[in-house]
């Protein structure tokens, strides 16, 4: 139980630390401890009132949720994030907030709404030079052009994400930019290169992503073998990662092709 007298005694930036730490595990596939984590940063915050400090706050461990793909839970946080963030002109927060509330709209079906955020928080982002994992949350508007059918937009915007990434030398948001593109693209060598990159960085939630839809391509290219080996591969690491969210999603893209391919 976190009391006023505990929080007191904790370092100003203890809450912060958390929250960063949380995001940072979750990239690595440590969501148990990356969960208390941000949690414990968020009752610390609420324990202080820093209103400031829970706009980021609210980023980091909304951003952990939507790793393991849990987009209600997301928006739960990430929506008064972004209002703190406008009504407390946290400048440094909105656009990366906005971002990340409509890649979490993307995942709930949401899609006109979170392209209008996302659109919205690049355009913010880039007026102030944010580039902190800008290109990643850039792949993720290419990623929803997409689902809304705007291929050439998606194909554009998922490269300009990766050519960021290599541009401003970030590695793990090249990882997930490839992704994008090479699903975008169905092109296998790129999902490929995303995979070995993403493995290469210990990023074991991306590892399955790029299993997944190297699975689905091998699938629909009727290279069977391939495919089993890896959407194998993906669920059980969605199983040891214990994302069960990001297992039914498979699932019901399975259904979808299989549904398809029998009509």
């Amino acid at each position: 139980m976190l009391t006023p007298e505990r929080v007191a005694a904790l370092p100003r930036f203890d809450q912060t630390a958390r929250a960063w730490l949380a995001r940072a595990l979750s990239d690595l596939g440590e969501f148990p401890e990356a969960i208390a984590l941000g949690r414990q940063a968020l009752a610390i915050t609420n324990v202080r009132q820093d209103r400031v400090a829970f706009t980021g706050n609210s980023l980091m461990v909304g951003s952990v949720y939507l790793a393991m793909g849990d987009a209600e839970q997301a928006v739960e946080i990430l929506e008064p994030g972004l209002k703190a963030s406008r009504e407390y002109n946290v400048h440094d927060w909105v656009g990366v907030i906005a971002m990340r509330l409509g890649h979490a709209f993307g995942l709930l079906g949401r899609v006109t709404e979170g392209i209008a955020l996302l659109e919205e928080g690049a355009a913010h982002c880039e007026s102030i030079e944010q580039w902190t994992n800008f290109p990643a949350r850039l792949a993720t508007l290419a990623e929803l052009y997409g689902d809304a059918g705007r291929q050439p937009d998606a194909e554009a915007t998922a490269q300009r994400a990766v050519a960021l990434a290599v541009e401003h030398r970030r590695p793990a948001d090249e990882a997930v930019a490839l992704r994008v593109l090479g699903r975008l693209t169905a092109n296998e060598q790129v999902l490929v290169r995303a995979r070995d990159l993403a493995d290469s960085l210990g990023m074991r939630p991306l590892v399955a992503h790029c299993h997944r839809d190297l699975g689905l391509l091998c699938r629909s290219a009727a290279k069977d073998d391939e495919a089993r080996h890896h959407l194998s591969t993906a669920e059980s690491m969605y199983r040891e990662l214990n994302t069960p969210i990001w297992l039914a999603r498979m699932e019901r893209q399975l259904g979808v092709t299989r549904s398809s391919s029998d009509s």
